[in-house]
């Protein structure tokens, strides 16, 4: 179902497979980071909001997040 609610990739999930870290010399020996991946794949972060969200709105969002939980 649509919910018209944007989504982007969560920022702090396994850091290890970003592109970035091959520009750095990172240890990457303890890996292979299973936790992080898990939270990289399937986390939800849902940001501060710089208004008050109406009981409407913050419904749809329960609704979005428990439909979406259904696999």
């Amino acid at each position: 179902m649509n919910y018209g609610i944007d989504t982007r990739p969560i920022v702090s999930g396994n850091m290890a497979v970003q592109p970035a870290v091959k520009l750095f010399n990172v240890d990457l020996s303890m890996g292979p980071f299973t936790g992080a991946q898990v939270v990289h794949d399937r986390g939800i972060f849902i940001g501060c909001h710089s208004k008050l969200l109406s009981r409407e709105r913050i419904d749809l969002l329960v609704s979005a997040i428990l439909e979406s939980l259904k696999f």
